[in-house]
């Protein structure tokens, strides 16, 4: 991640490159943020392969929460909460997919 933030640096540096500066910031970080997160909420009712599967198959909507938790991070006081709203976030989004995709897991043969 810190990678790819110094890949954009350079566009602080010309007036057209700071007016899109935060654009390409939120979504460089909303992007792994998103997996994290994905990763620590669904690693106890998922196995890795199934999570690796839900990232594809819904990888737009994954993709704007990793963008909603990258611009929570960004507001000063609101950034002390924004793991808390994303995991609850993401729990909810979660269970929805299990509804309609995942058998659970005593269900498997």
């Amino acid at each position: 991640m810190a990678f790819f933030d110094l890949l954009i640096l350079p566009l602080s540096l010309f007036p057209v490159g700071q007016a899109s500066y935060p654009l390409f910031y939120f979504i460089i970080n909303g992007v792994p943020l998103d997996q994290k997160f994905l990763e620590i909420v669904a690693q106890q009712p998922l196995n890795l392969s199934e999570v690796s599967k839900l990232r594809r198959k819904h990888r737009i909507k994954l993709f704007v929460s990793g963008i909603e938790t990258a611009l929570l991070s960004a507001a000063p006081l609101v950034s002390m909460i924004a793991p808390i709203v994303t995991t609850a976030f993401l729990i909810h989004i979660l269970h929805g997919f299990k509804k309609c995709y995942f058998v659970p897991s005593d269900e498997r043969t």
